[in-house]
């Protein structure tokens, strides 16, 4: 039996991957695959990842497989609202993973997270991304809303949300990312 990996090299091979979720201008969202941990390892030592999401930086390549092994078996839920669902950004083709964006549940509501390399932040392709998966979670899901849960004093993360259509419904002291903080809750609505 082939792996999901295989069958996305196949069919990149006919040119049609089969993996790919969606297509902006500029990015390609596609589903995670095994393949990914050497990036998705080097994205999770980046500064900017290590202070905003300690509780996704990994001690090694195996540890961010094993991670990517669990998140790749949820796409058979395919359900956010009961298991998580995180697709690869890609820059301009497959392949060039510059970042992740996905939805998990989240105390009965759907949480949308992401991240996005250094290299690749301040170029609004944060906002390209969560914008269009955003959009796309609310119809594929049929969500009535989506939440995004915001350290309030990271201030590029909050404005990517608003620039989305994101709306800020409150602030205060809350868990975040296992520890305490400020932070915002916005929402986007489904339509």
């Amino acid at each position: 039996m082939r792996d999901a990996d295989d069958a996305s090299r196949s069919a990149s091979k006919h040119g049609h991957d089969q993996s790919v979720v969606l297509r902006t201008p500029s990015l390609v969202l596609r589903r995670l695959r095994l393949t990914d941990a050497p990036r998705i390892f080097e994205l999770s030592r980046e500064a900017t990842l290590r202070e905003r999401i300690p509780d996704q930086v990994y001690r090694d390549e195996r540890e961010a497989r094993g991670v990517l092994r669990h998140l790749v078996a949820q796409y058979a839920v395919a359900d956010p609202r009961s298991a998580p669902y995180v697709l690869a950004i890609d820059l301009g083709t497959p392949n060039e993973l510059v970042g992740h964006v996905g939805f998990s549940p989240l105390a009965g509501e759907v949480e949308i997270g992401y991240a996005i390399a250094m290299a690749h932040q301040g170029r609004g392709r944060a906002t390209e991304g969560v914008g269009a998966a955003a959009q796309w979670a609310l119809r594929t899901f049929a969500l009535q809303s989506i939440v995004g849960v915001v350290a309030a004093d990271n201030a590029a993360s909050c404005k990517v949300l608003e620039r989305c259509g994101f709306l800020l419904e409150r602030e205060g002291e809350r868990m975040l990312h296992r520890r305490p903080q400020s932070a915002r809750l916005y929402r986007l609505a489904g339509g």
